[in-house]
């Protein structure tokens, strides 16, 4: 990690939202919503020789591979990752991630992933169904108590996780097999190293996953409780998504 800022927020005791890359990049468009509408500040970025490089611009800042920013009045930091980690290094930046996280001390993480949606079964295909699957790196913990008051659907770490029939047990089995590289490793390290990781991982198909992002900006504000539910509405988009939204492009480049 490297400070962008002279004085960094303490990360003690506050909570960390990351994104994952992953299908329809759910992750990272929940990420941009949250980033807008609280309105966070930079405070540093990181340099690991897993991440592809990449660069581009929001609003007036250059925007780099992945970005650490933070929102006093929440206390929350939120981990923006616009590049791809190499496949074959991947799961090595997911535990050093997780080593980052747990040396920081957050009293909670929360990695915004996905699961493919062709995959769900009859319960995610019911009217009114939360197109959402869980996994907590610690049961015991806090983060794992939220998700029971929820309601939402866990999935433990292994086949001992209350599943009552086969097809539980394969319904289960799948999510843990699909799940991604950074979902895994990082649930294996926090498991190890006693970290409280709450894996949100939303149902989605490849596409224009915005709605799916605003969705998850919604479940992360539903399980951290930053905003006031009269104020929900009040998604904002940051300005890059300007071009992923419009289509402005001039009708002369095409003759």
């Amino acid at each position: 990690f490297i400070a962008a800022i002279p004085d960094v927020p303490s990360f003690k005791d506050a909570a960390c939202v990351i994104a994952d890359v992953s299908r329809g990049n759910v992750g990272q468009l929940a990420a941009d919503v949250l980033n807008a509408t609280l309105e966070m500040k930079r405070v540093g970025y990181f340099d690991d020789h897993a991440v592809l490089p990449s660069v581009g611009n929001e609003g007036t800042q250059l925007a780099l591979n992945v970005e650490l920013f933070y929102c006093k009045a929440s206390n929350l930091f939120l981990l923006q990752q616009r590049a791809p980690a190499v496949p074959c290094r991947a799961e090595g930046w997911a535990s050093r991630l997780a080593e980052w996280a747990k040396k920081s001390e957050f009293k909670l993480v929360l990695l915004l992933s996905t699961l493919p949606a062709e995959l769900r079964l009859d319960n995610k295909l019911v009217e009114g169904a939360v197109q959402l699957t869980v996994q907590c790196a610690a049961p015991d913990r806090t983060g794992a108590k939220r998700v029971e008051a929820l309601g939402w659907d866990s999935v433990g770490a292994s086949d001992d996780d209350g599943a009552r029939s086969p097809e539980e047990v394969m319904a289960r089995e799948q999510v843990r097999a699909e799940a991604s590289v950074t979902s895994q490793a990082m649930l294996a390290a926090a498991a190890a190293t006693g970290l409280d990781l709450v894996v949100l991982m939303a149902w989605c198909s490849e596409g224009d996953n915005v709605q799916d992002g605003m969705q998850m900006a919604g479940w992360v504000n539903d399980f951290l409780e930053l905003l006031p539910s009269a104020e929900l509405p009040k998604w904002r988009a940051p300005s890059s998504w300007r071009l992923l939204l419009e289509n402005n492009a001039p009708r002369e480049i095409f003759n």
